[in-house]
């Protein structure tokens, strides 16, 4: 997975995610994490937390953008 999400220990200024250990609520367990290195810039609140969901709403109310053809 590190390499997946480009997180390299021994290259934290480069690397495009850290993993970190956090603390869920349910179960009371430890789990490994990725989070974004880089700034957000404008980047909006999924509310909800549901990602699926919240691209599910935006395919009924604004095109997607499918990046180059």
């Amino acid at each position: 997975m590190d390499r997946h999400e480009r997180y390299d220990p021994t290259d934290i200024q480069g690397s495009l995610y850290l993993r970190r250990a956090v603390r869920l609520l349910e179960p009371s367990v430890d789990a490994w994490v990725y989070v974004y290195n880089r700034e957000v810039g404008d980047a909006r609140e999924v509310v909800g937390g549901d990602w699926i969901e919240y691209l599910a709403s935006r395919a009924t109310s604004e095109p997607v953008d499918k990046g180059p053809r």
